[in-house]
């Protein structure tokens, strides 16, 4: 995974490339997380994810930006 301004996979912790870490605590709407999300890339459930197990929102803020899935064994 590379967000094309990233030089390389190390760069990346936690889907969230490092030089883009550090506007997670400015994302306070779904407008916001839903557009910084476009920018690099990556769903806005995985920011949403992010902003919740850093701290930076309550675990309730903001679920409906993400999609839940239920695996199914095959048969």
């Amino acid at each position: 995974m590379n967000c094309g301004r990233c030089s390389d996979v190390r760069e990346i912790s936690g889907y969230v490339p490092v030089p883009h870490k550090s506007q997670l605590p400015e994302l306070r709407t779904k407008t916001a997380v839903r557009e910084f999300a476009g920018t690099i890339g990556i769903h806005p459930g995985i920011v949403v994810g992010r902003l919740q197990h850093d701290g930076l929102i309550e675990p309730s803020w903001m679920n409906d930006l993400r999609e839940s899935f239920r695996l199914v064994a095959a048969k």
